[in-house]
């Protein structure tokens, strides 16, 4: 899940875990945050948020996507567990925001993601600057794929 420590302006968001034996009865556990935000400065350093959670059967780990955010730019992120509980976040972004002019120039964020016919789909949402929108950006959603689609 994601927490923040504040309820209004300034806050860092940071990815928690809870575990519970029905759908809707859940304990937080003690080691937290799962996924903190990274150092002043960082890619992901106001937020980590929005956990994208997958088994590798190839690799026999838990694989996290996240987003990133640092006050500028948001991108996706990785880490990774064998135990669901304690995570290594790789030290680099795997997708940054777009050049400008591109739709993700402002953001690509908030990951979902999808294993076909053996292709691994990406899908995350992109916001451009767009002068004059609402909120001065467009946002659409968009999708990154492991390989080449004919």
């Amino acid at each position: 899940y994601n927490a923040k420590n504040l309820t209004y302006g300034g806050w860092k968001e940071q990815i928690g875990i809870c575990v519970g034996d029905d759908p809707l009865h859940f304990t937080r556990l003690p080691e937290q945050p799962a996924v903190p935000v990274g150092e002043a400065g960082a890619w992901d350093s106001i937020f980590a948020s929005d956990p994208w959670v997958v088994y590798s059967i190839k690799d026999n780990l838990w694989v996290m996507y996240y987003y990133g955010y640092n006050g500028v730019h948001a991108g996706e992120g990785i880490a990774f567990s064998r135990d669901l509980i304690h995570w290594e976040k790789a030290p680099q972004p795997i997708i940054t925001a777009g050049e400008p002019g591109t739709i993700d120039d402002r953001h690509a964020h908030k990951p979902a993601l999808l294993w076909y016919k053996g292709v691994l789909y990406h899908y995350y949402c992109c916001v451009q600057d767009a002068p004059g929108e609402p909120y001065n950006e467009r946002r659409t959603l968009t999708v990154a794929a492991s390989k080449p689609w004919n």
